[in-house]
């Protein structure tokens, strides 16, 4: 089990018949037998401007980053690489659980029956180039292969654009790399050539996304099927009806508070196979390391506030003990684990039941530019 941008089951997809509709699957598979709450797409991508594509699957769909993440290993096309001062392209992509590193490419990005036509992706590689010191270094495991990450790669469709916008004019975060025969040094890049959104980069329906599952009934079960939905408020099927309404703030975070305390750095994360907070109360797990497990099944509550404290909601999970669950059970919606403090991660479980709207950045949701969550 992993907290954090990582981990994975998925399924091969199935045939399109609305433009903004994909089939999204929660289950084990050979990549993650032990990794639950894990929710996966099939993304197809193309050589641009030609009929080269292929369809990958069990790419895992991650509300809290930015851009599409694709093992190398996995993708037979000839993708053309991208440079920077007649330099080769690179990132180090950093996630809660861990890094990942490759360079970066041009393709067009097919989601559902709409083209993100020559964007920058992100294609995992530990062998390209010269992973750097200040890449590895940067803390948790290195996840760069199938079983670390246990998916084919990451769609990153959060509430930003880019996946750096800092990088644009500093090269402290780590994130870009220039890369010559010899060395990769950290470079600056502009939002233009950075790893982007893809949803943000569709022709239509591209200013948020909708996550719509089924809820799931304790202790769990083997499997489940929802949708992933393209854009909000922009047909029949993504409108925000009687969903609440929540801002964030300019780093995309709003405010839990439980047991007395406030998390201000709260998240909602659908590529977090958890929920993730600080509780001294409850015992850590001997086995499954991070997780909690408590002697019995507990219900507890918590209520999400808005950045502009307009807007709040009390929300009542269930947390187990994560040595004693099934890993035959795929689907897990009392997974809890512990957190950073002041972080309070809203997992996968917390999607479990809801139909969930993250818009983006930049993009016009009813007049406004900012971001937002509804459920």
């Amino acid at each position: 089990m992993s907290c954090g941008g990582g981990g994975g089951g998925g399924s091969s997809g199935s045939d399109l018949t609305i433009a903004n509709e994909l089939e999204m699957r929660v289950e084990a598979w050979r990549g993650a037998q032990s990794i639950p709450n894990q929710g996966f797409v099939s993304v197809q991508v193309c050589v641009s401007q030609s009929s080269q594509c292929q369809t990958i699957d069990h790419v895992l769909v991650d509300t809290g980053s930015y851009g599409l993440r694709l093992l190398a290993s996995e993708v037979s096309l000839a993708l053309p690489p991208r440079t920077i001062n007649n330099q080769l392209l690179a990132e180090c992509a950093q996630f809660v659980s861990g890094y990942t590193w490759g360079g970066i490419y041009t393709a067009d990005v097919i989601l559902g029956t709409q083209t993100a036509a020559a964007i920058p992706i992100h294609m995992i590689d530990a062998t390209y180039a010269h992973l750097p010191a200040s890449c590895s270094s940067t803390g948790g495991l290195s996840m760069n292969d199938i079983n670390s990450i246990g998916a084919k790669g990451i769609l990153g469709i959060g509430s930003f654009q880019q996946d750096c916008p800092a990088c644009a004019y500093d090269t402290s975060a780590g994130y870009y790399y220039a890369c010559d025969s010899n060395v990769c040094i950290p470079t600056l890049v502009p939002l233009e050539s950075q790893v982007v959104n893809p949803v943000a980069m569709l022709p239509t329906h591209n200013n948020g996304i909708v996550i719509s599952l089924p809820s799931v009934q304790l202790p769990g079960q083997t499997s489940l099927q929802g949708k992933l939905l393209l854009g909000i408020n922009t047909s029949s099927n993504n409108q925000i009806t009687t969903e609440s309404i929540y801002d964030l703030d300019n780093y995309g975070y709003l405010t839990t508070t439980y047991q007395g305390n406030s998390f201000t750095q709260s998240y909602i994360d659908s590529g977090s196979n958890g929920l993730f907070f600080t509780d001294p109360s409850l015992p850590l797990c001997p086995s499954s390391s991070g997780f909690y497990c408590p002697l019995t099944e507990l219900e507890r509550t918590a209520t999400i506030v808005s950045h502009s404290r307009l807007s709040r909601g009390a929300i009542t999970f269930h947390i187990g003990n994560a040595d004693l669950m099934n890993n035959a059970s795929a689907v897990m919606p009392d997974l809890a684990g512990t957190a950073s403090t002041g972080t309070f991660a809203w997992g996968l479980p917390f999607f479990y039941g809801r139909k969930v709207f993250v818009s983006i950045a930049g993009k016009s949701l009813s007049g406004s530019l900012s971001p937002i969550i509804a459920f």
